[in-house]
């Protein structure tokens, strides 16, 4: 059975609730990053991109470490 995790807590991100037949994902819950990353209703292609951390490739995980820097400090911003 496939496993999401997260990519910057490493928890599953997911909440589950019991319908009878099994557990439906219904909310993400792990970190402020992941939220912003597995919610599909922020439409930021910086957190999209993000993504790049996951990648075997040095030049891209810079650029996903660089947006990564930008969102926390966004989010320090509106804090």
């Amino acid at each position: 059975m496939y496993q999401p995790e997260c990519p910057f807590c490493g928890l599953d991100p997911y909440e589950y609730v019991d319908i009878g037949v099994g557990y439906e994902a219904v909310g993400v819950s792990c970190c402020e990053y992941g939220v912003a990353y597995f919610d599909w209703r922020v439409n930021d292609p910086a957190i999209e991109r993000v993504g790049d951390l996951l990648t075997g490739d040095q030049r891209r995980q810079r650029r996903g470490r660089r947006l990564l820097a930008r969102l926390d400090q966004q989010m320090e911003e509106e804090a």
